[in-house]
């Protein structure tokens, strides 16, 4: 499993890698391609990989079925939703504390993600996935509907949402695109994001976060009364969810910069999707590839330059050194879980 990941992550350090160099500028993977000059859109690799990918293994599962069958299990799923009433299937205690482990990890991993700027959301929620699954004790029921899985993405890419606000607030930098908006409208306000902004407008600090806090607060009433209602979602058969489906992300992946070039670089990452899957490939590491890749690059050649071509230069720093340790051992941690539970 770890050379797969591994194996998988290079591909999408491959696919960050198409596009302009980040330094010299020069064209790179692009096979003469102009489109691609200016690198793969995050938003058609993450449809493609994910959704594309999955609305062609369904449509093939739905090809091969037989019709006789599928009416068979059309009419049985008929039959067992009969008297059911949706209002009573609710979280029950016992599952909530099962995700308390998970969501706690969500929300730690999330909070350290969003504080550094530019990470997002997506990448605060696949790290959360990953590591709610290695320290889960069902890790197996991932991928399959697991509550632990639900609990610790959806933790994760929440909790960036308050953290982007840390370098915004201490370096002025904004970790995501909400803090530049608030950003920009502190600047707006004749306020400078910084380390002065805190003890120059105390007060208007405090009311931001202060709804910050009503607005988890409001959110968690609207889930809980709207939950029965988004669970229907899953009752519709696939073969009406497949169209659903694959119409809009056309049509919202050419939205997005009317490109017809993202429509393909879409259309190639389902393909390539779907052929991981078939080989048992996990694509989480893919997205983490591709995400963390550009920024990874550019801070190694940024600091080669710096060093005039010395790789010494990479640990010369007490800090990078630190970075160096925990990342040591965060990977014996993983190492040592994974054989115990083995």
């Amino acid at each position: 499993m770890v050379a797969k990941g591994l194996a998988v992550a290079a591909i999408g350090v491959l696919l960050a890698m198409i596009g302009r160099d980040p330094i010299t500028g020069a064209s790179r993977l692009t096979f003469g391609m102009p489109g691609l000059s200016g690198g793969l859109s995050l938003i058609p690799v993450l449809i493609g990989v994910f959704a594309i990918s999955e609305v062609v293994i369904q449509g093939a599962k739905l090809w091969r079925r037989k019709v006789d069958k599928l009416m068979d299990s059309v009419a049985e799923q008929a039959s067992l939703l009969q008297g059911y009433d949706i209002r009573k299937d609710k979280l029950t205690w016992a599952e909530f504390k099962s995700t308390i482990k998970a969501t706690y990890i969500g929300a730690a991993v999330g909070t350290f993600i969003g504080a550094l700027p530019g990470a997002g959301q997506s990448l605060a929620a696949f790290m959360s996935y990953g590591l709610a699954q290695r320290f889960s004790r069902k890790p197996e029921e991932f991928g399959k509907g697991s509550l632990e899985g639900i609990a610790s993405a959806e933790s994760g890419n929440s909790a960036t949402c308050d953290s982007t606000f840390i370098p915004l607030f201490a370096f002025g930098i904004p970790g995501g695109a909400t803090a530049a908006l608030f950003g920009a409208a502190f600047i707006l306000m004749g306020m400078t994001p910084g380390p002065s902004l805190l003890t120059d407008n105390t007060a208007i600090i405090y009311a931001l976060f202060l709804t910050l806090i009503f607005a988890n607060l409001v959110n968690l009433v609207l889930g809980k009364i709207l939950l029965p209602y988004y669970s229907r979602i899953a009752m519709i058969q696939p073969g009406y969810m497949i169209p659903a489906v694959f119409i809009p992300a056309i049509v919202g992946t050419y939205a997005a910069n009317n490109s017809v070039v993202d429509v393909w670089v879409l259309l190639f990452a389902g393909a390539l999707g779907v052929t991981l899957r078939l080989m048992s490939f996990s694509l989480a590491p893919l997205v983490l590839g591709f995400i963390i890749g550009p920024g990874a690059e550019r801070a190694l050649r940024q600091a080669m330059i710096m060093g005039r071509g010395d790789w010494t230069v990479l640990v010369t720093s007490p800090i990078a050194i630190g970075f160096y340790v925990a990342a040591f051992a965060l990977i014996l941690l993983f190492t040592v879980a994974l054989r115990k539970r083995a």
